[in-house]
């Protein structure tokens, strides 16, 4: 993965489930996508950032949008935001797995490492495939 001045950029992938996606707007889906692509290419995050809004403001309750805001702003170095936008998307699915393990690399970057193993495990008991950092 590439580094940000020494801190690696998050995959997009982590937004992505494979399940779940013929419930949505479908003008948020497409919004949501596009801010993917951004996402992943050349750090276009600032881009990103208003794409998954636009999405968010047509289907608030869009977990995977809030899961990729979340690693948008991560990669933004925006920490608290991204706090945020984790909660909100396991405020609405608290089953998503990717989400824990997301909210415990940020905590582990603000060095709130305790905090981190607890993300970390809640991932790794909702789906053993996330086995920690």
């Amino acid at each position: 993965m590439p580094y940000l001045d020494g801190q690696q950029q998050v995959a997009v992938s982590f937004a992505v489930r494979e399940e779940g996606d013929e419930q949505q707007n479908t003008e948020a889906q497409e919004w949501f996508y596009r801010g993917l692509a951004l996402n992943a290419q050349n750090g276009q995050y600032e881009p990103a950032l208003e794409c998954f809004d636009r999405a968010l403001a047509l289907d608030p309750a869009y977990a995977e949008v809030w899961l990729a805001k979340g690693i948008c702003l991560f990669n933004l170095r925006r920490y608290d935001e991204s706090l945020a936008a984790l909660d909100t998307a396991l405020e609405i699915d608290p089953g998503m797995a990717a989400a824990w393990h997301m909210k415990g690399m940020v905590f582990s970057t603000i060095g709130r490492y305790e905090e981190a193993q607890e993300c970390y495990m809640s991932a790794a008991t909702l789906d053993p495939g996330y086995t920690g950092e």
